[in-house]
């Protein structure tokens, strides 16, 4: 299961850089607030909240979303095959 959630949130965190790119305190604003509806679900409907877990998602989520400068060394926002959905 964990291998899974692990392979998700690589992914996610990619699909993720292609729609951010370079905005990345609009990506954690929006991490936050979703990890507080996550929370408030989790207290809502009286299931146990594992603060690591969470954090590990969320970590493994923003190695994929740095993946690109941890494997060629550099982020390009400038490529013209990634869209820019901000501007």
């Amino acid at each position: 299961m964990f291998l899974l959630l692990f392979l998700y949130s690589i992914v996610l965190g990619i699909c993720l850089y292609l729609v951010f790119k370079e905005h990345l305190l609009t990506l954690l604003f929006y991490l936050v607030i979703f990890e507080l509806i996550m929370f408030l679900m989790h207290i809502k409907f009286r299931l146990e909240y594992n603060p690591f877990v969470r954090l590990g998602y969320l970590s493994t989520m923003l190695l994929g979303y740095f993946s690109g400068f941890l494997l060629y060394g550099y982020i390009d926002h400038n490529d013209p095959n990634i869209p820019n959905v901000f501007t």
